[in-house]
């Protein structure tokens, strides 16, 4: 060892953890009421770029977080799944963006050769763009509030259960994962009618409160692994549910 007392401190300092380290598990270990504060702490354990957000990624790691809930057995506050609504609703808007962006550029660049031919370069009309995606964290959280505040404003007394204020328990006999088994038949009997039913629909079948909490946590669930395809127009509007488009 070097008499440098510098040098000596530098070799004895402990080293801080590596971030593959912070990530030893899919989803980190906590716990908030608040789901923004979810988001906050993927952000923090390295799970998302607080920087450029990447939507599909945040909602997968969101939908981990709440899967992580029910297999403990505790209580998915109501909010919770609120928050995982909407994302899986942004997720949606961002594919469809991603599809329309891409013929839009061959049409500016199919312009952009026309333009040393067109006579004295007139003016073309400005094209459409779509609204673009919160990128930053701060953004992505105050869109979700912005959201959830428009929605509740719609929203009627009798509408879905998760518009509830107050914690959903899904620690029921029935567990999550039985649901999910049993949903596919029954969705697939409805798809041979129709190629989009509604979750009242799917409800109907059932009409107790738990069951419809237990209906939507599935169809979540299921969206999560490609088993179905969800679209919502708007917040507490109705749920539309098709078979995944693979």
């Amino acid at each position: 060892m070097s008499d440098d007392p510098s040098i000596q401190d530098s070799e004895e300092k402990p080293q801080p953890s590596s971030s593959s380290d912070s990530k030893a598990e899919d989803t980190p270990e906590f716990e908030f009421g608040e789901p923004a504060e979810v988001l906050v702490e993927l952000a923090k354990s390295g799970d998302i770029d607080p920087w450029d957000i990447d939507i599909a990624k945040a909602t997968e790691k969101f939908l981990q977080y709440i899967d992580t809930l029910e297999k403990k057995d505790l209580r998915i506050p109501a909010r919770t799944l609120l928050y995982a609504s909407i994302l899986l609703r942004m997720k949606s808007d961002s594919m469809e963006a991603a599809k329309e962006e891409e013929p839009e550029q061959e049409a500016e660049e199919i312009i952009d050769e026309q333009d040393d031919e067109t006579p004295e370069n007139l003016p073309r009309p400005p094209v459409r763009r779509q609204t673009k995606r919160p990128v930053t964290l701060d953004e992505l959280i105050s869109e979700l509030k912005k959201a959830e505040m428009v929605g509740r404003r719609k929203a009627m007394r009798e509408r879905w259960p998760v518009a509830e204020e107050k914690t959903l328990d899904v620690s029921h006999d029935e567990g999550i994962e039985d649901r999910i088994k049993a949903l596919g038949p029954i969705l697939d009997d409805m798809f041979m009618d129709s190629k989009t039913v509604t979750f009242k629909e799917i409800n109907s079948k059932n009409s107790k409160t738990e069951d419809g909490v237990t209906n939507y946590v599935s169809l979540l669930f299921m969206a999560q692994r490609k088993q179905v395809w969800l679209e919502q127009e708007e917040i507490y509007g109705d749920l539309f549910v098709s078979r995944h488009p693979q």
